[in-house]
């Protein structure tokens, strides 16, 4: 007995050597802690975040400190962009398509028709353009469009309308959009410089201003849903709207 014992140990001893000295991949696999496997598990993908260009502060991102040289980017962004020069071009056809009554001929006929209404489109969103910026760069109102934090739909179009009338200061206040307004009356009246008799009124003046304030909530609208824009581009496969 006195060597079966020292036989029995030596044999253990053997087997726990070989067995530890076994290569890992003839071990059978330890059960992982739910933990660690979601761990392992790949991450979903996100979606990326869309960019509204310079003028559109996201909601609860810091936005940069606003300088005149943002100011000037969203001038021309606005003022100056491809929208400014097919705009005015669709308003002109439809002009000349249902002309006022008593319209002139000269306003409603022809190449040099169709000018003149361009050329009076692309005057108003000019001079809106030009006194948005003047007038808020003199009061300290920030230009940007500051997007809704709230997801809903009505209330994101509920504030997109709101900014166009109470809009935020440069300290981050709300405060009225005087740019707004003088940029639509810009728009309303410079016309009586060069329209026709009885189109060059200050009635016709207080319609174009109004039509041109109308366009402030339009241009709110189309940065707050931007990125829905984009992504029924993608969907539909059409080219993707610049902001």
């Amino acid at each position: 007995m006195s060597r079966t014992l020292p036989l029995s140990l030596l044999s253990a001893l053997i087997l726990a050597i070989s067995v530890a000295a076994a290569p890992a991949a003839e071990l059978p696999d330890a059960p992982q802690p739910a933990t660690l496997q979601a761990a392992a598990a790949p991450a979903p993908p996100t979606t990326p975040a869309i960019d509204a260009g310079p003028c559109v502060v996201e909601p609860n991102q810091p936005a940069d400190p606003l300088t005149f040289h943002i100011r000037t980017i969203c001038l021309v962004h606005r003022t100056f962009n491809i929208g400014a020069i097919v705009s005015p071009a669709i308003g002109a056809a439809i002009e000349m398509a249902r002309p006022p009554d008593h319209y002139p001929r000269e306003w409603k006929d022809g190449a040099e028709a169709f000018g003149r209404n361009y050329g009076d489109r692309a005057a108003r969103h000019t001079a809106s353009g030009l006194a948005n910026f003047t007038i808020a760069a003199i009061d300290r109102e920030d230009p940007r469009y500051h997007a809704s934090a709230n997801p809903e739909f009505a209330h994101r179009v509920f504030h997109a309308v709101i900014f166009s009338v109470i809009n935020q200061s440069q300290s981050g206040h709300r405060t009225l959009a005087l740019s707004n307004f003088a940029g639509a009356s810009a728009a309303g009246f410079v016309g009586m410089a060069y329209l026709p008799r009885g189109y060059d009124d200050v009635t016709h003046g207080y319609q174009h201003s109004a039509t041109e304030f109308v366009s402030f909530a339009g241009q709110n609208l189309i940065s707050e849903f931007y990125p829905e824009f984009v992504r029924l581009a993608h969907k539909l496969h059409l080219p993707t709207p610049k902001p």
